[in-house]
């Protein structure tokens, strides 16, 4: 067991309690070449009765099964002093990581069945953080950097993946949208070039694995009288669509961002873009969504 929690809420007046548990598994049969499809094939015909899907996390595919449990309580621990049978309400992920030759099992569960929502939505947004980071190097033996424990070596990063084309596509998209509410005329310099990031929220929480993109451009040679009235006429085009706006540096930077109001496709992009008079360019810069924020829509989560 990696990891084992237990919390108890108050929901809407009422207890409510759930358990998280986290641990690998490296002892079922080829486990090193397993993905979710085959887990979930094999956790469907171990649990017939069950609910078993794939699902797509910001590290990749994982499996789910949801099954109810039923334990039964001895008297001993019963109010009634006699013994009872308990339901609980059971999430199991199985996220494969072929490279370490393991299976991660993140479960939770919960006997407050009408708190399941709640419970099924927490839980998604808990696994949908899961990163996959490199293996570690072996240390060799003797090697030990104090009496506690194997010396720690150093690792590089592991490269951030190419952004799907699907969401490189829709980048494209809000570009060429913004370039053409700034209708400037100039040479383009970068607008091919879309790169997997790690927003800042979850940078903040110590996540390191991408989860959003970006799409970065600039134009260039551009005269000062355009390029003063660009900024503003981008802003104000998108503001006129619900985006928020908001304008920094004398005018010379925007931040911009869908807002509530906005077209409900449009929730979580963003894009930054300033201006430099002396140097007749505009730079601007559009982000998609988190993937670690999207909502589990036509899952077993809910």
């Amino acid at each position: 067991m990696s990891y084992a929690g237990f919390c108890l809420l108050n929901v809407e007046g009422q207890r409510s309690t759930a358990t998280v548990t986290a641990t690998f598994v490296d002892d079922m049969p080829q486990v090193k070449t397993m993905t979710a499809k085959d887990l979930a094939d094999h956790l469907a015909a171990e649990s017939p009765d069950s609910e078993v899907e794939v699902i797509t996390l910001a590290a990749g595919e994982a499996a789910v099964r949801l099954a109810p449990e039923v334990r039964r309580l001895p008297g001993e621990i019963t109010d009634s002093g006699r013994p009872e049978t308990l339901t609980l309400g059971k999430i199991s992920v199985f996220f494969p990581v072929p490279d370490h030759g393991e299976i991660g099992l993140f479960e939770l569960s919960t006997p407050c069945l009408d708190d399941w929502n709640l419970y099924s939505e927490l839980f998604f947004n808990i696994v949908n953080t899961i990163e996959v980071t490199g293996r570690q190097t072996d240390t060799p033996a003797g090697e030990h950097s104090s009496v506690d424990g194997p010396m720690a070596l150093p690792q590089s990063p592991p490269p951030l993946p190419d952004p799907d084309p699907a969401v490189a596509q829709a980048l494209f998209w809000y570009s060429s949208r913004l370039m053409d509410a700034a209708a400037l005329r100039g040479q383009v310099h970068g607008g091919q070039q879309v790169e997997s990031i790690t927003c800042e929220t979850c940078w903040a929480k110590g996540l390191r694995s991408a989860c959003s993109a970006r799409h970065g451009w600039s134009i260039g040679s551009v005269m000062s009288g355009d390029l003063m009235h660009a900024l503003p006429r981008a802003v104000a085009a998108f503001a006129s669509r619900g985006w928020q706006t908001e304008t920094e540096s004398a005018g010379n930077r925007a931040r911009v961002r869908a807002g509530d109001e906005a077209p409900e496709q449009s929730a979580g992009y963003a894009f930054s873009a300033s201006v430099d008079g002396e140097a007749g360019t505009f730079t601007a810069e559009v982000t998609a969504p988190c993937s670690r924020a999207a909502a589990a829509a036509d899952s077993l989560f809910g």
